[in-house]
């Protein structure tokens, strides 16, 4: 009898201090860090992202017209996320929402703008290649680099953490910091300042500490 008020105890403290080793369920839309011992943090979500042609110049700025026509439409953001997170703490993300879980779903890095030798052209937004301007340059972690994911309830999808890669750069592992680029006088290696997962056509953001 004894033992069973014990247990009785024990099980109403940790509801009370939330010891619980029960995961947490969102009870909203939007994406999820779920930390190792099962509580969850919501990543920032960013509703103003633009869209611009981006034009990799060298150190004479001359532009082709053949680079103009065949300049590619990258995303930029001008806001960092306060957020942050200890990736050897995470054991998986959560996205929860009505849209389907689409191939370009993932995880981008973004850098500053005037980390790269850059000019912007046919621009939708207030951004410009300097250090308040935030640009998703095409490196992302997702689908095709063995990131899994299974439904765990109604418009609710778990993704694996940390994932299993086989190329020699590890794309989802950002417990370290993530340098990346060409090498190359107007591509130089940049390094990521925040990543933000995409989804729905929306960014939600979280930097590493």
């Amino acid at each position: 009898m004894k033992k069973v008020v014990i247990l009785c105890l024990i099980l109403a403290l940790s509801v009370i201090c939330g010891c619980s080793n029960e995961p947490q369920i969102p009870e909203h839309y939007g994406i999820y860090a779920r930390l190792d011992n099962g509580s969850l943090v919501e990543l920032e979500r960013i509703d103003n992202h633009y869209t611009s042609k981006l034009i990799f110049v060298n150190n004479s700025n001359e532009v082709s017209m053949h680079e103009l026509f065949n300049a590619s439409l990258y995303s930029y953001v001008t806001e960092m996320p306060s957020t942050s997170l200890n990736m050897k703490r995470i054991k998986g993300f959560i996205v929860y929402g009505e849209k389907q879980i689409q191939k370009e779903t993932g995880i981008y890095y973004f850098s500053r703008g005037n980390s790269i030798k850059a000019k912007f052209f046919d621009n939708k937004g207030p951004g410009n290649t300097n250090e308040k301007t935030f640009i998703a340059l095409g490196y992302y972690c997702g689908i095709p680099d063995g990131m899994k994911y299974k439904k765990i309830n109604e418009d609710m999808y778990l993704f694996q953490y940390p994932v299993d890669e086989k190329s020699e750069y590890k794309f989802c592992d950002l417990s370290k910091e993530k340098k990346y680029g060409e090498g190359t006088e107007t591509f130089p290696i940049t390094r990521a300042c925040f990543y933000a997962w995409w989804y729905n056509d929306t960014y939600w953001a979280f930097k590493t500490d």
